[in-house]
């Protein structure tokens, strides 16, 4: 920060440190919101809303709440980056957007080289995309991509949960025959990985997964 400004008129740094000191110090339950900084920013902001007793809310608190929801009160294996592109020999993306989520998404994967590591190891990785966005598409080469809305994700889970499961979905020939070609592939991965973004799923989507 370089400039400062109380009532649209430039003051300085000091003025507006001891002025903000002031209105948390009579506020009788602060909230510290947004949180749009890094680690060490978001340590400070959370140690500033304790020190004054009140509450922090990060901007990004739905999506981090939805999957802490579904881990709670349902267990969830997770991984990392590093691990996910080592042994993943079967990776599914859900829904648009994942490569704005995490810009370096695709790299960190590196999707389109076979996994080092595991049973399946230096064997062609098998990728499937549900729902991406337009331009994501064709962002894997040899990717199977399943279109689907937004609104559609849900729809999507489900029956693929259900054929998972060997139970009857309402759906024509062609989509189920579609779906259990992607079940038999689960079925066969030996370290499959979920990739999602908790802004394009609610908690009941993300329980399905």
């Amino acid at each position: 920060m370089e400039t400062a400004t109380l009532d649209g008129k430039a003051i300085a740094l000091g003025d507006a440190y001891r002025h903000a000191g002031r209105i948390l110090k009579e506020a009788a339950f602060p909230l510290i919101a947004g949180l749009g900084a890094d680690v060490a920013g978001a340590r400070a902001a959370i140690l500033l809303a304790e020190r004054l007793k009140g509450a922090f809310d990060h901007l990004a608190s739905r999506e981090t709440l939805a999957d802490i929801d579904v881990k709670r009160s349902f267990g969830m294996f997770t991984t990392t980056a590093n691990e996910a592109r080592l042994r993943g020999d079967c990776v599914v993306l859900i829904g648009p957007g994942l490569t704005q989520a995490w810009p370096g998404m695709l790299k960190r994967l590196a999707l389109a080289e076979p996994p080092r590591r595991g049973a399946q190891a230096q064997q062609p990785r098998k990728v499937i995309w549900v729902g991406p966005d337009g331009d994501e598409a064709n962002a894997v080469p040899g990717a199977k991509v399943i279109p689907a809305s937004v609104q559609e994700l849900s729809g999507v889970l489900a029956a693929w949960r259900a054929r998972f499961g060997g139970r009857p979905v309402a759906l024509d020939a062609e989509k189920v025959a579609l779906i259990d070609g992607l079940v038999e592939t689960l079925r066969n991965a030996r370290f499959g990985v979920f990739v999602w973004s908790a802004s394009t799923l609610d908690p009941l989507a993300i329980e399905m997964l």
